[in-house]
């Protein structure tokens, strides 16, 4: 018990000097955020009930303790996004202008139909989440319309200055995907399929196979000042 309010003590005031009063507002949501840390780590378990049993409060019921979980997730005046984004570049503040990021896209289907889009930092071996969507949705495969909103946050997330270049695998190979890159002045590296076919500046329409440069050869971001459809 008492290793927990220590935790928590050290997290509540790494949170309060890293996330602005107006994006909290009242101190008890603060407060709640840093025990579902804690929760979390201590029970490896996403359920607020587990959380619960972990909380050193006044409330004599653990029933009480659950109820501020869920009623903490349900508060519209929460938004992740607001209460991450401070800490993230807190976390990302230290990186030089030109260092180079590696992001990388993808999905996850989640249960009950439910898909994860997420953007994150690749960082020795690891990777940190820069901003999601979930969003009910039958398969992994995601429209550029689906993931727009994830990368417009990202760009806005990372420092200015890097040199950033998106990972992403062959179902986010669209036309879109690729403009947004280019007008971000993001470098990319997108899988293809055999079947892809790239449409020149010249008017030329040739396979991906005639694009490859030779194996060890970086392949620069201005060869790709094309439009690509996909053949089935």
């Amino acid at each position: 018990m008492g290793d927990s309010r220590q935790t928590d003590r050290t997290l509540f005031s790494a949170l309060w000097e890293h996330i602005p009063r107006r994006i909290f507002g009242d101190v008890r949501r603060l407060a709640t955020l840093a025990w579902a840390v804690i929760g979390l780590c201590l029970t490896r378990s996403i359920s607020p009930n587990d959380w619960g049993e972990v909380v050193i409060s006044n409330a004599q019921y653990a029933a009480s303790r659950q109820r501020r979980f869920r009623r903490w997730l349900g508060n519209k005046r929460v938004v992740p996004h607001t209460f991450y984004l401070p800490l993230l570049r807190s976390a990302l503040a230290d990186w030089e202008p030109g260092e180079r990021m590696y992001v990388a896209l993808d999905t996850s289907v989640l249960s009950n139909g439910y898909v994860l889009i997420r953007a994150s930092l690749v960082y020795r071996g690891r990777a940190l989440p820069i901003a999601w969507r979930v969003f009910k949705h039958s398969s992994a495969s995601v429209s550029y319309d689906d993931c727009e909103v994830v990368l417009k946050q990202t760009r806005a997330a990372l420092p200015l200055g890097m040199v950033i270049v998106l990972l992403a695998d062959r179902g986010f190979l669209r036309r879109k995907l690729v403009f947004f890159a280019r007008n971000a002045e993001w470098h990319y590296r997108l899988r293809a399929k055999v079947s892809t076919v790239v449409h020149l500046r010249d008017r030329r329409v040739v396979p991906r196979t005639s694009c490859v440069h030779p194996k060890g050869q970086l392949i620069s971001t201005t060869m790709f000042a094309f439009w690509m459809t996909i053949s089935a």
